[in-house]
């Protein structure tokens, strides 16, 4: 089965307030391609495996997640062939400078903060589309 690099963009955070309001700020930014929401990182992985024909555009991870937070699952994978290439965008809440220096070193493209204000939430979402836009040339963008 040949790889689609084109199933959207990924999203993955155990807060399904956080996952709503990035989804709604993609919207309002013009994005029309898919967002697959997860609620932690062994979820997406587990998808990858069942799914691994269909590549996002981009991977959007919180860090503190149950089960398998972020710095864990951007670490697997980075380590992984098919998905080392595709952009990893951390948002979190966390402000520990420990945290942004270990996802600088395993490998993510954008490392911020969680915005408290939906206008800065557009901002991130226009972030988010010009990498999923510059990863695959077809993400969908009004």
């Amino acid at each position: 089965m040949p790889l689609k690099n084109n199933s959207g963009i990924y999203l993955v955070d155990d807060d399904p307030d956080d996952r709503e309001i990035f989804s709604l700020a993609l919207l309002d930014e013009g994005y029309k391609g898919p967002v697959i929401q997860f609620i932690n990182g062994k979820k997406l992985l587990d998808h990858l495996v069942i799914s691994p024909s269909e590549l996002p555009s981009l991977f959007i991870l919180d860090l503190n997640m149950p089960v398998k937070n972020g710095v864990d699952t951007l670490r697997e994978l980075k380590s992984k062939n098919l998905y080392q290439y595709i952009p990893v965008m951390i948002l979190t809440s966390s402000s520990r400078e420990s945290d942004e220096s270990a996802c600088w070193e395993l490998g993510c493209e954008y490392y911020h903060t969680k915005p408290i204000d939906f206008s800065e939430y557009k901002k991130l979402a226009t972030a988010a589309i010009e990498y999923a836009d510059r990863n695959t040339g077809r993400a969908e963008k009004a």
